[in-house]
């Protein structure tokens, strides 16, 4: 009751209003309007040999914020793929330090995204070759149709640097104003 209005990831609100993995219980909220997709994905430096989900096994990648909700929709997009965060070493970090990370080699592979152009991803590119790990065809499906807030999207040709095809990926879980 201490806010009229919140932002909020539709990946967050999906899981909050039913009360289920996590939350102590169901919170009434609803969303007024959606701000923006949220588009994000695995980015990794080209010739990591990160060209697949499946190749993050045995590798330091960073996966969010430390308590910024990111699990909510990095663990389904694992799990689609049959990974977990046990398969890879999780790093927490903001989108900076995770693009610093990748820069200086401490990260194999950093989870980036928000609004098409995203300044991570942006940043990333500009410092060095970057590869955009593909998703699953079947598993990106699965995922949208198992969750309401995955759906698909696609980061048009040259929005990134070297980026010379679209990227097929997913929204996962756009911002939206919620009361």
């Amino acid at each position: 009751g201490e806010l009229d209005f919140a932002l909020s990831n539709a990946a967050i609100t999906y899981f909050a209003v039913r009360g289920s993995e996590g939350w102590d219980r169901a919170y009434p909220v609803q969303s007024v309007m959606t701000l923006a997709s949220n588009v994000a994905l695995f980015v990794s430096p080209a010739g990591s040999g990160i060209d697949t989900l499946a190749d993050l096994k045995g590798r330091r990648v960073t996966v969010g914020v430390p308590g910024a909700g990111f699990e909510y929709f990095v663990r389904p997009i694992l799990a689609a793929h049959g990974i977990t965060y046990d398969d890879f070493s999780p790093l927490e970090a903001t989108q900076q330090a995770a693009v610093d990370m990748l820069t200086d080699g401490s990260a194999a592979a950093a989870f980036l995204g928000g609004a098409v152009p995203t300044a991570s991803i942006t940043q990333a590119a500009a410092s060095m070759d970057i590869t955009l790990i593909p998703f699953g065809e079947d598993e990106k499906q699965a995922l949208v149709d198992e969750y309401l807030f995955f759906r698909p999207a696609t980061i048009p040709a040259d929005t990134y640097r070297n980026q010379t095809e679209p990227y097929e990926g997913l929204d996962v879980g756009s911002m939206h104003f919620i009361t």
